[in-house]
C-alpha cells in the first residue's frame, strides 16, 4: 500500500506540472518579486498530487496497472476538482453575504422621499453665512 501511495505522488506531480505547462505554454519556476511570492508550478503539483491520492483511495485498486491509471485520470482531473469546490464555496459564501445584506436592509428605515438638490445646498449655505455674517456685524457694534 505504501509503495502504491508513493506510486501515485510521484504520478499526480507530474501530472500537475503538465496541467502547468500545458496552460502556460512553459514552465514558471517559484520565485521571490518584490511585493509578492510568485508560486510557479508547485500549487498545479500539488492539485495533481491531491487529485491522484483522492482517486487511488476511492477507486481501492488491487493491481499496479490500476494504481497508475487511477492516479493519472486523478491527476489530470486534481485542478478541476478543487477549483469547482472553490467556486461552489465561493457562491455559498455570496448567497449567505446576500441574505445578511438584505436582512440589514430591512432593518434599516427607509430614506426620507425629499431629496435636497445641490441648488439647494448652495442657497441654504449662502443664507447661513449671510446670518453668521450679520450676527458678528451686531456683535462688532454692541
Amino acid at each position: 500500500m505504501l509503495t502504491n501511495m508513493i506510486i501515485t505522488v510521484i504520478i499526480g506531480a507530474v501530472m500537475g506540472l503538465l496541467n502547468h505547462a500545458k496552460r502556460n505554454n512553459t514552465i514558471k519556476k517559484p520565485r521571490n518579486l518584490k511585493t509578492a511570492v510568485d508560486p510557479g508550478f508547485v500549487p498545479d503539483c500539488l492539485y495533481g498530487v491531491v487529485g491522484a491520492v483522492i482517486t487511488v483511495l476511492m477507486g481501492e485498486p488491487t493491481e499496479i496497472g490500476r494504481v497508475i491509471i487511477l492516479a493519472i485520470i486523478g491527476g489530470q482531473a486534481g485542478e478541476t476538482a478543487v477549483l469547482t469546490a472553490d467556486a461552489n464555496n465561493k457562491k455559498k459564501n455570496e448567497e449567505a453575504l446576500k441574505k445578511v445584506n438584505d436582512q440589514i436592509n430591512e432593518k434599516l428605515p427607509s430614506p426620507s422621499k425629499k431629496k435636497s438638490t445641490k441648488q439647494e445646498d448652495a442657497e441654504q449655505l449662502s443664507s447661513q453665512s449671510v446670518e453668521d455674517v450679520n450676527q458678528v456685524d451686531k456683535n462688532e457694534q454692541e
